[in-house]
């Protein structure tokens, strides 16, 4: 991986940080349409993809846009933490679970599972096993 690649990755992983920070911050003061707007744009920054298409597309969908368009894992991986959060905080103020959402997440997740063979990552196994389980 050549030095601008590592630049890049690592500056989305610092704003993954950052935005979910923001988010969290804004969730826990009650503020969760902000929290959720925060999300939306920031997803937009790390994908390169309107919110609108991220929601619009099917998991498989999804995925093969992220692949096509040449996505690093870590891009993956900000999109399907952001989803998640967002997941999170709408079933904080319904009390539902966003099942198409989910789905995207798992595949996303899995995606990054399998070609991450190296690295067994357990938080990575929780998520996987925790969406499987709100799916059934």
């Amino acid at each position: 991986m050549i030095q601008s690649e590592k630049d890049y990755i690592k500056r989305i992983v610092d704003q993954l940080a950052l935005f979910l920070a923001k988010a969290l911050k804004l969730s826990q003061e009650g503020k969760h349409m902000e929290a959720l707007e925060t999300i939306s744009i920031n997803i937009e920054k790390v994908s390169d993809l309107k919110k609108a298409e991220i929601d619009a597309f099917s998991a498989r969908e999804l995925l093969e846009v992220m692949i096509s368009k040449g996505f690093f894992l870590e891009q993956v991986n900000a999109v399907a933490e952001l989803l998640l959060y967002e997941v999170q905080i709408k079933e904080e103020m319904t009390g539902k679970s966003d099942r198409v959402k989910l789905e995207k997440i798992l595949k996303l997740i899995e995606y990054i599972d399998q070609q991450e063979k190296s690295t067994y990552s357990f938080d990575r196994q929780f998520k996987i096993e925790e969406i499987r389980r709100k799916l059934r």
